[in-house]
């Protein structure tokens, strides 16, 4: 078994950098847990995808661009849309929390970020942490540390399959 890094979705350089698969909704106020579809946390990604190939020439990260963002807009805006269909999902099956309200105040910072040197940067804010919440226990299912609620998630990665600590 390895263990995945902690998973925290953030607001600007989370979605511009995805620093780490931590990544809101519309359709209601009622805060955590009150959307399933995560409209807010899409449009982030989204608006992220475009100012990365924008500022493209500018990246130097650790990883190769095409990894965080694909080699096109659409490309790096479909991977996103599956991730976000799979957290959506835990957020259904009850594993996750999610807090609407914060997700799209999250999601209008990043809507500012315009210049390449904030686009990749790794900072980011700290209040949007709180966007998802693990609610799995421990020996419950996850895929993401962010699922949990010991922020640990071992995956066993013969088998893609993995439970909180």
């Amino acid at each position: 078994m390895s263990r995945h890094e902690p998973s925290r979705l953030r607001s600007g350089a989370l979605a511009l950098g995805f620093a780490a698969t931590t990544l809101v909704a519309c359709g209601g106020t009622d805060g955590p847990g009150a959307s399933r579809d995560l409209v807010a946390l899409r449009d982030t990604y989204a608006h992220g995808c475009e100012r990365a190939h924008a500022c493209r020439d500018e990246y130097s990260g650790f990883l190769p661009f095409e990894t965080l963002f694909q080699d096109s807009v659409d490309a790096c805006e479909s991977t996103y849309d599956g991730f976000v269909d799979y957290l959506a999902a835990r957020v259904a099956e009850g594993a996750l929390a999610y807090d609407e309200a914060l997700a799209a105040r999250c999601r209008d910072r990043a809507l500012d970020v315009f210049e390449c040197a904030e686009v990749f940067a790794t900072s980011a804010d700290a209040e949007c942490d709180d966007v998802l919440s693990g609610l799995q226990g421990s020996g419950e299912d996850c895929l993401l540390d962010v699922e949990c609620l010991s922020e640990e998630c071992d995956v066993d990665e013969a088998t893609n399959e993995g439970a909180c600590r």
